[in-house]
C-alpha cells in the first residue's frame, strides 16, 4: 500500500465557474481589454463565456468588492476609473504590504525567495527585450504576487489578494505600456534583486 505524505491528502482546489469568470475579467481589466469606464453588459458577457447570468453576476460582484468594478444604481456595472489620489493610495497600500513581506523574507529563507523571484524577473527581461508589453505587465504582476507569497504570512497575503490587481489598472488608466516604461520596471526589479541586504545566494544555472 502506498503511503502519501500529509500534504498530498489536502483537498483538491477546484475553481467554481464564478471564480473562473472573475479571473478572466481581472486579466481583461489588467490588460486594458476592458478599458477604464467601460460598461459590462450581462447578456453579451454571458454569451461570450457560454454561461448563465447567475455565475457571471457573482463574478462581477466579487470584482466590485475588490474595487476593480463599480456598480451604479439604474446604470449598471463599470470598470473603475482611477483618480490621482486613487493611484497614490493603491501604491501606498502595496508598499506597506510588501515592506512587511520583505521583513518576513529577510528573517527566513532568503535563498529560496531569491530563486523564486528570479523567475518573473527573467520573464520580464525577455518580454521587455522583444517589446511584448502584455507579457511584461503579467510578469511584473507575478513578481509582486511571488514576493508576498515568499513571506509565508497570511497577514500579508490576504490584503495583497485584494489590492494586487489595482496597480495594473493604474498602468492601463494612465498610459499604454511602452518599451521605455517596461525597461524601467525591469531595471528596478533587477536592482532590488542585486541589492537585497544579507542575501548572497549561489548563482542560478
Amino acid at each position: 500500500m502506498t503511503t502519501l505524505v500529509p500534504e498530498e491528502f489536502a483537498p483538491l482546489e477546484r475553481q467554481s465557474t464564478a471564480e473562473l469568470i472573475a479571473e478572466r475579467l481581472r486579466i481583461a481589466i489588467m490588460r486594458g481589454v476592458l478599458a477604464p469606464g467601460a460598461q459590462l453588459g450581462e447578456a453579451s458577457l454571458a454569451a461570450q463565456f457560454a454561461v448563465s447570468r447567475g455565475p457571471l453576476r457573482e463574478a462581477m460582484q466579487r470584482l466590485v468588492s475588490e474595487g476593480l468594478l463599480c456598480s451604479e444604481r439604474n446604470r449598471g456595472i463599470f470598470v473603475i476609473e482611477l483618480t490621482d489620489a486613487d493611484v497614490h493610495n493603491v501604491y501606498r497600500s502595496r508598499t506597506a504590504i510588501e515592506r512587511a513581506a520583505l521583513e518576513c523574507i529577510m528573517s527566513g529563507d532568503t535563498v529560496t525567495a531569491y530563486r523564486r523571484l528570479l523567475v518573473p524577473v527573467a520573464v520580464m527581461t525577455e518580454a521587455a527585450a522583444r517589446g511584448d508589453m502584455i507579457a511584461v505587465t503579467d510578469a511584473d504582476q507575478n513578481f509582486h504576487e511571488v514576493l508576498v507569497d515568499c513571506s509565508g504570512s497570511p497577514g500579508c497575503a490576504a490584503p495583497c489578494a485584494r489590492c494586487c490587481w489595482r496597480p495594473g489598472c493604474c498602468w492601463v488608466s494612465y498610459r499604454e505600456p511602452t518599451r521605455t516604461s517596461a525597461s524601467r520596471s525591469v531595471s528596478t526589479r533587477c536592482s532590488a534583486r542585486r541589492s537585497a541586504p544579507g542575501t548572497h545566494p549561489p548563482p542560478i544555472d
